[in-house]
């Protein structure tokens, strides 16, 4: 009787030992499971990118008053998509072009990829043929979306006040496009953990299986010197854009 009640607290310790061990074994899969998703930077977006391209009565159309006329139009509309949410990044493409005809990137937050190009149908540029455009998913782990906020917050001139001529908030990048985008995916992230690159992606589409990237160069030159001994094929693309892209990294979330 007394070896019984002795021996109770042990039992009851194995029971509650096997337990546990149970419990682990149960849940070893998920926190397993919890540290590749924590691991991997989950969380991503799909947006489109736009690459604005001249049009065909780009020529055409010489008298300087309607031009004029033609890119406030633009200007406004942007403003426009920026303020209902749909445009989140914008700005001019330099020189040397890597395509001739490429004149700017606009990535809206629609969709699909159909609702983006009504959108961007609005354009007046667009509609008088000054220019078309290519449109394709970009999907990317980095919060774009987000940039509207850091721009009202930087209290730089509306879309609106930059077509009456105020000067944009822009500084110079560099995109590199990667024909490999699965080869070039650890090159990049390599480069975006030194500072080195504010936020890439993958394209879909005509572009499909290509790898886009914003790098902290302000010239193709700079940008080569990032990529030196990067032995894939890459195009650059000088590029115009908010700073705000600089903040991009910082605000990063993993699921």
């Amino acid at each position: 009787m007394n070896g019984s009640r002795a021996d109770a607290p042990s039992q009851a310790l194995s029971r509650f030992g096997f337990l546990l061990v149970c419990l682990w074994v149960c849940l070893l899969p998920m926190a397993v499971f919890a540290q590749e998703r924590s691991a991997d930077r989950s969380i991503v977006d799909t947006y489109v990118w736009i690459f604005l391209v001249t049009g065909p009565e780009d020529a055409n159309i010489t008298d300087a008053a309607q031009r004029a006329e033609i890119f406030k139009g633009h200007f406004e509309n942007m403003g426009r998509l920026a303020e209902e949410g749909s445009l989140v990044l914008a700005g001019p493409l330099g020189e040397p072009k890597s395509d001739p005809l490429h004149r700017g990137v606009l990535v809206l937050d629609v969709p699909s990829v159909e609702k983006a190009r009504e959108l961007a149908a609005t354009d007046p540029g667009v509609k008088s043929g000054v220019f078309t455009f290519r449109a394709f998913s970009f999907t990317t782990s980095f919060p774009l979306r987000k940039l509207l906020e850091l721009e009202k917050k930087a209290k730089g001139p509306t879309m609106e006040e930059i077509s009456r001529g105020a000067q944009p908030r822009i500084r110079p990048f560099v995109l590199a496009s990667f024909d490999d985008g699965e080869k070039a995916r650890p090159i990049v992230e390599s480069l975006t953990r030194k500072g080195k690159v504010f936020f890439h992606g993958f394209c879909g589409g005509e572009w499909k299986g290509k790898l886009l990237a914003v790098l902290d160069a302000k010239a193709p030159d700079e940008a080569r010197e990032l990529l030196e001994g990067v032995e894939l094929s890459y195009a650059l693309h000088p590029w115009y854009a908010t700073p705000s892209v600089q903040e991009l990294p910082g605000l990063r979330e993993i699921d």
